[in-house]
């Protein structure tokens, strides 16, 4: 918005925003609106009526250097971080749009390193998975810089990033240390291109390393019972969870096509699902299985929000909007493990996309024929299915001979 507004107008602006998206009153005025009220006392600390983004950004960075210092907790911090971001997109776009953030947990970075680590991200059309997964890379580095002591670029030399390549060798895989080389190499460009940095980094990130195949393991049909028993049906959270698990174990969607699905492709009369993948970008036809689609009305009929949105998944709470990632689907699959009792350990592969290893693993015990196994699954390609059904040594040996000389996308394997 071009319009020049107090900065109390703007905050009057957001505060019915924020109502008109179904905020409670209790918490919009008991919380929110407490908090802008902190915002406006440094605008007139600073003898400015009208709102300016720059002087709100100046903001900010006083909550950080507070927090830094020890006189703003964790908790505070990030609660007045978000109302002045909240503030700031009324200014700037006219609206408030409601976001979650990842389910990484993440310490607040300096003023400095959260600015670029924004701009690369908002200057870039990443696939939503690639964009979280580049965050989180830049993310950590940032944090690394921090605790040696760096809050922003200027003083940055060559050898920290030497220093930096080295922790990452000796906490990550190969594959990990790769995609860290790679996301951080196009990260320095950007700041050289845009003049925040002066160091020659080429020398450090320009390097290639093997990334070998893993086979992730599967879920248990065990495992996935005592999940299911953790569920409360009877409440509306329930309800969601419970279908959208069953979309996983039964179906094998990624947690990713799950929070996207639409209430118009589900075909209840000729009891189909037609989805486009997000990862693939192709069409996928499912057959619904009696129990999913038990599981689909009982949460669209009884529990689901009434809004104009066409996600089926929504949030619980007000706003009723559709669910910010398929991170959500896998923490709410993290929460139920925790409750029946399955130990995790970091990367050990038993996360939501597990049940889709599973399922895949089940048809192949089951004898359904690999090329099937690759429709219910979405891959055109065969060697693609490869990682599940090596997951079953006792029909290994079968599967193999299926995969000669059938024709695939590509050409025949």
């Amino acid at each position: 918005m071009n319009e020049k507004l107090t900065v109390r107008q703007v905050v009057d602006q957001a505060v019915e925003a924020m109502l008109a998206m179904g905020q409670s009153p209790n918490t919009v005025w008991r919380a929110f609106y407490p908090r802008c009220t902190r915002l406006i006392r440094f605008y007139e600390q600073q003898q400015m009526e009208f709102y300016d983004p720059e002087l709100t950004r100046a903001y900010t960075a006083m909550l950080y250097a507070k927090f830094h210092a020890g006189e703003l907790s964790r908790q505070n911090y990030l609660n007045y971080l978000k109302t002045a971001e909240r503030v700031d997109q009324m200014f700037l776009t006219g609206r408030i749009e409601w976001s979650c953030k990842s389910r990484h947990k993440r310490e607040p970075l300096p003023s400095d390193f959260e600015y670029w680590h924004q701009k690369y991200l908002n200057a870039n059309t990443f696939h939503p998975n690639t964009r979280e997964d580049i965050s989180w890379v830049i993310y950590k580095h940032l944090s690394w810089l921090l605790e040696q002591g760096y809050t922003d670029f200027s003083t940055m030399t060559e050898d920290v990033l030497g220093k930096y390549i080295s922790f990452c060798a000796g906490t990550l895989s190969p594959g990990g240390v790769r995609n860290t080389l790679s996301y951080l190499r196009k990260f320095y460009d950007f700041l050289q291109i845009n003049q925040a940095i002066s160091i020659n980094y080429m020398g450090f990130l320009a390097v290639s390393v093997h990334r070998p195949e893993k086979i992730q393991p599967a879920a248990t049909q065990e495992e996935l019972e005592k999940i299911l028993a953790q569920i409360n049906r009877a409440t509306p959270i329930g309800k969601r969870d419970y279908a959208m698990i069953l979309l996983g174990a039964r179906l094998g969607l990624r947690a990713d096509d799950i929070v996207r699905m639409k209430l118009d492709e589900i075909d209840w009369q000729a009891g189909q699902i037609k989805l486009l993948q997000q990862k693939t970008m192709k069409s996928l036809l499912l057959p619904l299985p009696a129990e999913v689609g038990e599981a689909l009305k009982e949460y669209i009929l009884h529990a689901r929000p009434k809004t104009d949105f066409p996600h089926i998944f929504l949030r619980a709470q007000a706003p009723f909007q559709p669910l910010n990632a398929g991170s959500a689907v896998g923490y709410t699959y993290a929460k139920y493990q925790q409750k029946a009792g399955i130990e995790r350990r970091p990367f050990d592969g038993k996360g939501f996309h597990s049940l889709r290893r599973m399922l895949a693993k089940d048809m192949t015990v089951a004898g359904i024929p690999v090329t099937t196994t690759a429709q219910i699954l979405g891959h055109s390609n065969l060697n693609t299915v490869k990682q599940y059904i090596s997951l079953d040594t006792v029909h290994l040996k079968e599967c193999a001979l299926d995969f000669r000389g059938i024709e695939v996308a590509g050409g025949v394997f």
